[in-house]
């Protein structure tokens, strides 16, 4: 059995050792394959990859033969262009030599024409005659004493035209000057109203922060008294429930409210009428109380509110007043400057009326007329 055992072991490892020696020749052959790259297809079809060579090969083809037309075809375009252009060029040529004879044709016509014109042209002898030196009677003798007058006159126009433009000059530089100071006033009292008007209502919120301190003291001071009334019943109430005889049933205090006398409790037949009648009445003015108390709060809080209201329309008033006030001074500036504004545009339109000079009427009557 020891021998069987042995035996499968020793064959049982030849044959592992011939699958090993196996599977390594045929990785071998595996890896020799894969390094020659005549034997190697890395799973490609061979047809496959010549038949889209050559697909390639013709598309190749074809583009350049699109190519070699398409240059065939812009170099015929480009001779039927070049031949266009040289046919207007020449048409461009020729009327232009058509036009130059036409000129020179008009332009020998027009020196024929001015040749002639010249010779037939007559003698003016008023201009160029004896005569033409000869003065009469009405003719203008004082020609150069009327041209030294003008010019005088021309210069002394000048010379007000600069004097007046210098007073312009002064007058808008003393008006600038008022305006500049009106404008410091209205500015100084621009700032007086605006200090009066933070005064006021620096007065008028002290005021209201006083009349609020004082509205929230009393407010305080009545809620603080309110607290202790109410603190005070609560006691009186415990001290009651605690102490008071006709509200504990302990045999050593219990006592009749009609008599000192003791009770049993498991004598106690009730109250009585007229402790029934008294616990009411208590319990009624207790509320009753309340109440009184609870409206007295209302009122209190309707008239702090009122005067709160009463404090606003104060400061409401006192603020329209205000911008009634305000409203008013711009009214009153705005019709100063307006004012001021028509003034200065008739200063202007009269200093434009006034800018150029005149002739007087009979400064020309003097003046002689000439027959020629």
């Amino acid at each position: 059995m020891a021998m069987a055992q042995k035996d499968s072991d020793i064959f049982g490892g030849v044959e592992i050792d011939a699958k090993v020696e196996l599977m390594r020749r045929r990785n071998a052959a595996r890896v020799q394959k894969m390094l020659d790259a005549r034997e190697r297809t890395i799973g490609i079809d061979s047809d496959f990859l010549a038949a889209q060579c050559e697909e390639k090969r013709e598309r190749a083809a074809a583009e350049d033969a699109e190519t070699a037309a398409y240059g065939d075809y812009e170099a015929r375009i480009r001779e039927v262009v070049w031949a266009r252009e040289r046919a207007e060029a020449a048409q461009g040529e020729e009327l232009k030599a058509e036009l130059k004879g036409e000129w020179a044709a008009h332009a020998t016509l027009r020196a024929q024409a001015a040749a002639e014109a010249k010779i037939s042209a007559p003698v003016q002898p008023d201009l160029c005659g004896m005569s033409a030196a000869q003065k009469f009677d009405g003719e203008d003798h004082a020609y150069v004493r009327r041209q030294e007058l003008q010019g005088k006159q021309v210069q002394s126009w000048l010379v007000q035209q600069m004097e007046e433009k210098a007073a312009r000059a002064g007058e808008e530089h003393d008006e600038d000057a008022r305006y500049a100071l009106y404008e410091s006033f209205v500015a100084a009292q621009r700032g007086d109203m605006e200090r009066d008007e933070a005064e006021r209502r620096a007065r008028t919120k002290a005021a209201l922060a006083a009349a609020n301190v004082d509205d929230a003291a009393k407010r305080a001071a009545r809620l603080a008294g309110t607290a202790a009334d109410v603190a005070a019943l609560e006691r009186a109430e415990v001290s009651a429930r605690l102490y008071d005889p006709s509200l504990i049933e302990t045999t050593s205090t219990a006592k009749s409210r009609l008599g000192d006398h003791r009770y049993r409790p498991d004598h106690f037949k009730g109250l009585a009428r007229e402790q029934v009648r008294d616990i009411i009445a208590s319990n009624e003015a207790i509320i009753a109380a309340n109440k009184l108390a609870k409206e007295e709060g209302k009122d209190a809080d309707v008239d702090y509110d009122n005067s709160q209201a009463e404090l606003l329309r104060l400061a409401h008033e006192d603020e329209e007043q205000h911008q009634a006030t305000v409203r008013r001074a711009a009214m009153e500036h705005a019709e100063e400057l307006l004012a001021m504004r028509d003034v200065e545009r008739e200063k202007i339109r009269k200093s434009k009326e006034d800018r150029f000079g005149y002739i007087q009427g009979g400064y020309l009557d003097g003046f002689g007329t000439s027959c020629r």
